[in-house]
This record gives structure tokens, sequence and C-alpha cells, in this order.
């Protein structure tokens, strides 16, 4: 019970500060739905996209980000592995989060009628 509160605390800290940065400083507020992330998921989906949804895909986005990151931290942190170990089983799971989970987000996101 004391890793989860961990983790939720790990994944509402990354979830707050990607929020900020993604749309409260004004340069990228600019740029919006412009990132890799976005782009993959609206080309291999192919989403038609108009403002609002930008904002929200972006926002799911955030969330898929935050998750993604909080994992492996709360992995490395509490399970005492070497620096290695750490990095080798932090590297996997990125890549299987990253890979799942955009490519689910697309998915829904085509089933909606987007």
């Amino acid at each position: 019970m004391q890793y989860l509160l961990w983790y939720v605390i790990i994944f509402m800290i990354i979830l707050l500060a990607l929020y900020v940065v993604e749309f409260y400083i004004p340069l990228r507020k600019e740029i919006l739905g412009c990132s890799k992330v976005f782009r993959f998921i609206t080309k291999k989906y192919d989403l038609s996209m108009n403002k609002n949804r930008v904002r929200t895909l972006s926002k799911l986005i955030v969330v898929a980000n935050s998750f993604i990151l909080s994992i492996p931290m709360t992995i490395v942190l509490f399970v005492k592995l070497s620096y290695f170990e750490a990095i080798g089983i932090s590297l996997v799971i990125f890549i299987a989060l990253i890979l799942g989970i955009y490519n689910l987000i697309g998915y829904i996101l085509k089933k909606k009628g987007w």
C-alpha cells in the first residue's frame, strides 16, 4: 500500500510538471500539437483534427507521458537494483509502454470516429 501511495505522488508530480510545461508556458502554447507523439498518433491512425481535438489529444498525451515516466521511476526507487540493471529494466519498460499506450490512444480515438 505504501508503494501505491508513492506511485500516485510521483505520478501527480510528473503530471503537474508536464501539464504546466505543455499548457501554461506561452511559447509552448503556440506550438500545441506539433510534438512527435502527436504527429505519430495522427498520421498512423489518420485522425482528423480541429482546435478542440488538438487540445484534447495533447491532454491525453500529457497523461500518457506521466504514466509512462512514473512507472519506471517508481520501480527504480523502490526495487534494489544495480545501476545497469535499473537502466536496462527502465529501457525495456519505456519502450513497451510507449508503443503500447500511444497505439492504444490512437486505436481508441479512431474507433470513436476522430
